[in-house]
């Protein structure tokens, strides 16, 4: 008996085994990622309005009646549409605000958490302030943390930083939902000793984690008591405080 050929052979198939296995583990994170919460078709009809267009991959969103020189990066939370942030982008648009949303490869800012850096070389000419939702709010105060002396301050929705992001000198305002179900209340209340002291802090009676976008609703979360439109409203309304 060729006992050389048959651990040959074993070994082969174990080879094979094991890289079958690889590729069907990153087959099934990918059908994961690149599945996620699609914009709604409102949020899908903003794409044919004249002040909404493409640039560089990122949607941008300008006032026509009113312009600052600033503006506003979101960042989409995790395996969201960046389209379904249009309308909140639209309604805070309205304080003059010129928005970029983002768009991240497979749905998740954690693989391009310095895509601010790109809008900002290529447009100069603002005073930028970085916003996130989620997971997306959580990059950006990584790129916040890092880059400070390049922003005029930071949003967070929904979110909080990660437990080594420690950011000082910047404002910050938080903005949460009463009824968000999604966001770890306790990570929350703790890493705001991550932020700075005098962050400013709103909860938004009646609203939830999934109303800060306009992609349905979020498994496991919270039911909102307010309308999608008021609570873009509040957030709005803190915004222009904020920035002013």
């Amino acid at each position: 008996m060729n006992f050389k050929y048959i651990e040959k052979k074993l070994s082969n198939k174990w080879i094979q085994i094991i890289i079958s296995g690889i590729i069907f583990f990153f087959l099934l994170a990918f059908i994961f990622l690149s599945q996620g919460y699609s914009a709604t078709k409102e949020a899908e009809e903003y794409l044919n309005r004249d002040n909404i267009y493409l640039e560089n991959g990122n949607y941008v969103i300008e006032n026509t009646e009113l312009k600052t020189k600033s503006a506003l990066i979101i960042y989409p939370g995790a395996r969201v549409d960046a389209a379904a942030y249009l309308p909140l982008a639209e309604k805070i648009s309205q304080t003059g605000l010129k928005i970029y949303i983002t768009k991240m490869p497979l749905k998740l800012a954690i693989f391009d958490s310095n895509a601010a850096q790109k809008i900002m070389d290529n447009n100069k000419d603002k005073n930028y302030y970085l916003a996130g939702h989620s997971l997306g709010g959580a990059m950006a105060a990584s790129f916040a943390a890092n880059n400070k002396e390049n922003l005029s301050g930071l949003i967070l929705f929904a979110a909080y930083p990660g437990e080594d992001t420690v950011i000082k000198n910047l404002p910050v305002l938080s903005i949460t939902a009463t009824n968000d179900q999604i966001i770890n209340k306790e990570k929350f209340e703790k890493r705001k000793g991550n932020l700075p002291d005098d962050t400013k802090y709103i909860s938004i009676e009646g609203g939830n984690h999934s109303q800060f976008g306009s992609y349905g609703f979020q498994n496991k979360d919270g039911k909102a008591t307010i309308s999608r439109e008021k609570q873009f409203e509040i957030i709005k309304e803190e915004i222009n405080k904020f920035i002013k």
